[in-house]
This record gives structure tokens, C-alpha cells and sequence, in this order.
């Protein structure tokens, strides 16, 4: 918090100035000189303490440019508001989600009503590979939690999440369906 507030008075800022700009630009200066903190994700708890004392402004909300932003950004607020998950844990969650996303609309198309558990595990199957176990669980779960919520929203056909099962290492046993 030092090496930031000190950086701040640097550059003739405040605290209720820290936004994802400023971090951003406090974090490509801060690389040229140190070996710690030298990404953005390292300042995310600070940012989120700071915006839940009001004292740091919340982001903007970008407005969607295409379906997936769409969901994307409907998914975050769900994760936010109506489950209470911390900014660091939306950041990942959503992440991964628009990968997933991404990955669908590029194979199949935008409509979410005919995803199926096939296309799901085929997704699965092509992340695992050259991934490691933990990273893998964050990137299931993360899907799982998107395909829960848009089945709530009538986006997509219930019981697609609980396809995905439980993610344990090795995590290849998906069936070819």
C-alpha cells in the first residue's frame, strides 16, 4: 500500500483516484523498478477494500457489444449482486466464462437454446489440454456457474451444468459424445 500511496502523490493523485486506468498505469512503471506487484491482479484486493469504503470509484460499466459481452456482462452482475462474490472472484468467473462463450458462438452460433452436453464436454476437452489440474477446476467451475445461471434465465436447457460433474485431477475421462 505504500509503494502505491507514494506513487499516487508521484503522479499528483489521490486514493479515491484508483481506478483500473491508474492501476494500470501504476503497474507498467512499477515493472521497470521491482520484482513484486507487477500486475494489476496483485492490486485487485486493495481496489475492491478502497471501493467498498467509497473511498475508490467503481468501474464503469462497459455497454455490451455483442451477445456474448451481452451475457457476459448479465453474468458478472449476477455474480456481484445476487451472490455477493468478491471482485477478484467475478474478475476469474467471468474470465473464463467469455472464453467458453467465445468458443461456442466461433463453432455453433449465438443460439444458446441448442447448446448441448456434447458441445460442453468438446469445450472441456480442448481446455484441459496443457493445463494444470487447478487451473482446470477454476476454468470448470467457472462454466458450470455460467451454464447454472443462464438455465435460470431460460437461456439454456436445465442439467447442462451438472454435466460438467465434480473436476478432480486428471480431469480427460470425459466421454466423446
Amino acid at each position: 500500500m505504500g509503494h502505491v500511496s507514494n506513487w499516487l502523490a508521484e503522479q499528483g493523485l489521490a486514493a479515491g483516484d484508483l481506478s483500473v486506468e491508474v492501476v494500470q498505469r501504476f503497474v507498467v512503471a512499477r515493472r521497470s523498478r521491482h520484482r513484486s506487484m507487477r500486475s494489476s491482479r496483485a492490486l485487485l484486493p486493495l481496489l475492491e477494500l478502497l471501493r467498498r469504503a467509497g473511498a475508490a470509484p467503481m468501474p464503469v460499466p462497459a455497454t455490451p457489444a455483442g451477445p456474448v459481452e451481452e451475457i457476459i456482462a448479465r453474468f458478472a452482475e449476477h455474480l456481484r449482486a445476487g451472490r455477493g462474490l468478491a471482485d477478484a472472484t467475478v474478475v476469474s468467473y467471468v474470465s473464463q466464462a467469455a472464453v467458453f462463450l467465445r468458443w461456442r458462438v466461433e463453432r455453433y452460433g449465438v443460439d444458446w437454446g441448442s447448446l448441448t452436453v456434447r458441445q460442453v464436454h468438446e469445450y472441456v476437452g480442448v481446455r484441459v489440454q496443457g493445463q494444470r489440474p487447478r487451473s482446470t477446476q477454476v476454468g470448470v467451475n467457472a462454466v458450470r456457474a455460467l451454464l447454472r445461471w443462464m438455465s435460470t434465465q431460460g437461456l439454456v436447457s436445465a442439467g447442462l451444468a451438472e454435466s460438467l460433474g465434480s473436476v478432480g485431477a486428471p480431469m480427460m475421462a470425459y466421454p466423446k459424445r
